[in-house]
């Protein structure tokens, strides 16, 4: 064997090294961007039922909240428990919104993953919700995807 082939041989070896390398980076990589969107959700959905646990008397209006939209002059002129309870729906619809978003258009989640880890999540808070969570869909921006949850529970 000449230098030249040795040479080849080298630069060839370098190459199929640096694809390795970079597919096993590449890898890595999309599992931590999995991870970090599954922290998150879990993060919302703490924190909503964490606020849920603490504010037991917000958490009553879920079942009387009147499914009219909320008057146009914005919060003020309903009670601090339902702004709270404004607020509750808000981070809920952000959690949809974040589980959507992972699984539709990031799709760090396999179908599997959300309908077995989700989706459940999802389900129990549009039971205990649904009225009022229908009048900020209607209201709000959600993705397509976020009001087909909200349309069949």
């Amino acid at each position: 064997m000449n230098i030249d082939s040795w040479g080849l041989l080298v630069g060839l070896g370098g190459l199929i090294s640096t694809v390795v390398i970079f597919i096993l980076q590449n890898k890595e990589r999309i599992r931590l961007q999995k991870s970090s969107y599954v922290f998150r959700l879990n993060d919302k959905y703490d924190e909503i039922c964490h606020f849920g646990a603490t504010h037991p008397a917000v958490m009553a209006l879920a079942s009387r909240w009147p499914e009219r939209p909320l008057a146009d002059s914005g919060l003020q002129e309903i009670s601090p428990e339902q702004r709270a309870y404004c607020f509750f729906a808000g981070m809920s619809l952000g959690f949809f919104e974040t589980a959507v978003y992972s699984y539709r258009v990031a799709k760090v989640l396999t179908e599997k993953e959300f309908e077995d880890w989700v989706r459940p999540m999802m389900r129990q808070l549009v039971r205990r919700n649904l009225p009022a969570f229908k009048g900020f869909a209607v209201r709000g921006s959600l993705s397509a995807h976020s009001k087909q949850m909200l349309a069949a529970p």
